[in-house]
């Protein structure tokens, strides 16, 4: 936008913010969470171009119970939203996360490549497709597995699998792998 002078729009981001942390996971508090869902330092680049930015995101779920299960609890989360959007930003650049991607980099390659190697195990797919599925009693207004084109009787994809019913699957089995996969090794090199 700024790149190309585009001052009389505003840039909408809407973010659901992640299964696990973004969906009632989240350790911290209002203003850390919302920092996940978008960085301080994210906002500053928008900032900084004078770029007008409305960020959106969503409680869903139980995580609306949690947060909006009484008035009080409801004006305590609104006013924790609004304050932590106008906190001070004038050092979010210095974010060692930004400053110093080669690790941060490092971090997502290695559990974007751990999540792909994960995928591509037959037993994973095995444990997904062949046995997780039938356990699940169908909810929601989506289907289990995301639409493909030309649709087709091939083998099961867990990529086709939506994220609700994956992680579903995999906590009937005590095993929430798909949230934090790859983590470990990617901390580790």
């Amino acid at each position: 936008m700024a790149a190309h002078d585009m001052k009389d729009v505003k840039a909408l981001v809407f973010n659901t913010h992640g299964e696990g942390l973004g969906r009632g996971g989240h350790p911290g508090s209002i203003s850390e969470r919302l920092d996940y869902a978008m960085s301080p330092w994210a906002i500053r680049q928008f900032e900084k171009r004078d770029i007008h930015l409305i960020h959106e995101t969503s409680f869903q779920g139980g995580d609306g119970f949690l947060w909006f299960q009484t008035p009080d609890m409801a004006g305590a989360t609104v006013r924790s939203l609004l304050l932590s959007r106008y906190e001070d930003r004038s050092e979010a650049e210095n974010d060692v996360f930004y400053t110093e991607n080669d690790f941060s980099w490092d971090v997502f390659r290695t559990i974007g490549s751990e999540q792909d190697s994960l995928y591509a195990d037959a037993n994973y797919v095995g444990l997904l497709g062949g046995f997780g599925q039938n356990m699940l009693i169908p909810t929601g207004s989506r289907a289990v597995k995301r639409a493909k084109p030309g649709g087709g009787a091939d083998m099961f994809n867990p990529r086709q699998l939506r994220a609700i019913p994956h992680n579903a699957i995999l906590q009937q089995f005590g095993t929430p792998a798909n949230i934090f996969y790859g983590v470990g090794r990617a901390s580790r090199d």
